[in-house]
């Protein structure tokens, strides 16, 4: 038997797969469905999606950018005036404003410093100045809405000169035993001027606070004035000098022995002798330091006997002497003058010699 014969439309038929098993269908995969619709969606005609993209964010831009947004910046405040006058109201230095504007407007105010405004005093009288907007140099298209404060109080007083005394002003206080001496400034007063109601009753003009907290040794050095709402005319730094002093205090020794001593060439037996009183007391006047620096169990209170006052005879009053005695410490002995009593009349005699 011959074979049938295959025809165009049997050779370009594909041949079917064999079928799955019962009861299943043949469906495409869902992961071919997704690279099919990713791949329509963003590759296909691209460039034409691209410039849509850049067309609706450019019409949000230029939507968004049109609309109105609200800013409140800072702005300073400069004054005049003239020189026979002084401005004695609280000085306002800055207002705050608001202003309105598009959001680009409004962000590129931002970038930007507002300029200061300036008053000028010397044409004007005591009482409220309105700050109109007017003042203010804003840029096209941006709207003032608010000022706070909306207006400045203004109040002016004759100007007058004055000689004020430099008065040094000192903080803390210097180290142990040290004090504070003079304080003097060059010059010792300066010439200034400012409103007659602030210059009345006013004598001296104080300096910036020199610290001395801890110091031993004098201050010298440039120092700046409070001027406060003065003006100084004069240099408005003076040269001050604090001197630092050591500070003297007292010590003091009670019931110091007094040890009696005879003269260089006197010899004689001292225990015939008595003194009465029999005691003492030492005040020493100093710097603290030098005053601490003395050994109290080497200090000694004697008095001298001479020949003299054995050929007078006893009792006799002798001065109460003290050493060691330093040249800067100060002395104050109680009593000054002792009495010397002998139990019987003892002849002097010169050392190495009998007594006749």
């Amino acid at each position: 038997m011959s074979e049938p014969r295959k025809t165009s439309e049997s050779l370009a038929r594909p041949v079917s797969e064999p079928p799955g098993p019962a009861g299943e269908a043949s469906t495409p995969g869902v992961g071919d469905a997704l690279r099919q619709f990713g791949h329509k969606a963003f590759v296909e005609n691209a460039a034409l999606k691209f410039v849509a993209l850049v067309l609706a964010l450019t019409v949000f831009v230029l939507v968004h950018s049109g609309e109105n947004d609200v800013y409140h910046p800072w702005v300073s405040v400069t004054y005049s005036q003239e020189t026979d006058r002084v401005m004695v109201s609280k000085r306002v230095d800055q207002v705050q404003i608001s202003v309105r504007g598009t959001r680009r407007r409004i962000k590129r105010l931002q970038k930007e410093r507002l300029e200061s405004i300036h008053i000028d005093a010397s044409r004007l009288s005591n009482g409220d100045l309105l700050l109109e907007p007017s003042i203010f140099n804003l840029p096209e298209g941006v709207e003032l809405i608010s000022v706070n404060p909306p207006s400045i109080h203004l109040e002016f007083d004759q100007r007058e000169e004055k000689m004020l005394t430099v008065e040094v002003d000192t903080v803390g206080l210097p180290a142990r035993g040290f004090k504070i001496g003079s304080a003097m400034s060059t010059p010792a007063s300066v010439r200034v001027s400012g409103a007659r109601k602030a210059l009345a009753g006013v004598q001296t003009i104080a300096t910036e606070s020199v610290n001395l907290t801890g110091r031993t040794k004098p201050f010298e050095g440039a120092v700046e004035l409070l001027n406060g709402d003065l003006d100084v005319l004069d240099a408005p730094t003076v040269n001050v000098n604090v001197q630092i002093m050591e500070e003297l205090q007292a010590r003091e020794l009670e019931d110091m022995q007094v040890a009696l001593r005879g003269a260089e060439g006197l010899d004689v037996e001292l225990s015939g002798f008595s003194l009465e009183p029999a005691s003492a007391k030492v005040v020493m006047y100093g710097a603290v330091h030098a005053l601490e620096a003395i050994d109290e169990g080497k200090v000694r209170v004697f008095v001298e006997m001479t020949t003299n006052d054995l050929m007078q005879g006893a009792p006799r009053r002798l001065e109460v002497r003290v050493e060691p005695m330093l040249t800067d410490i100060a002395y104050r002995i109680t009593p000054t003058h002792i009495m010397l009593t002998a139990a019987e009349q003892v002849a002097p005699t010169e050392r190495g010699e009998p007594v006749d």
